[in-house]
């Protein structure tokens, strides 16, 4: 008990200061938006999910050749719902956009999407499969 009344005030110190980093958001997982994965020739530029739960993303081709997208084995997961991808080729070296649908949450609110590109290129007569997977975690907008 003694030592709770001498030293009362560096707790009080403690606990301010661990209210404050809460306020200013230091504990709060999704508030930055970050991206994990997606390596190979897919590279995700952006992605962003509005609080309607429309998602885009934006990714470029680094394949060096075409690549179709195959929408039967791709798949989106946000919360409890899956979109699947569409079907489409792309150019190498440019930029394309998909959109899903996501769980739709608050602004402000977190999210984790999970994405699995999976792609085809056909350089010469063989046709060659990949898949590029990753996470993006953010706030809805």
């Amino acid at each position: 008990m003694e030592y709770l009344v001498t030293h009362a005030w560096a707790l009080l110190v403690v606990a301010v200061w661990g209210v404050g980093l809460w306020y200013m958001g230091v504990f709060d997982l999704f508030r930055a938006q970050s991206a994990a994965g997606f390596s190979g020739g897919i590279k995700l530029l952006s992605g962003s999910v509005n609080s309607n739960g429309t998602a885009h993303l934006t990714f470029v081709n680094l394949e060096r050749a075409d690549l179709t997208l195959d929408s039967t084995a791709g798949a989106a997961k946000c919360g409890t719902i899956n979109s699947t991808l569409p079907a489409q080729s792309y150019p190498f070296d440019k930029e394309f956009q998909v959109t899903l649908d996501c769980s739709s949450g608050g602004a402000g609110k977190g999210y984790a999407l999970y994405v699995s590109v999976p792609y085809s290129t056909k350089p010469g007569n063989t046709n060659l499969n990949y898949r590029s997977s990753g996470t993006i975690k953010g706030t809805y907008e």
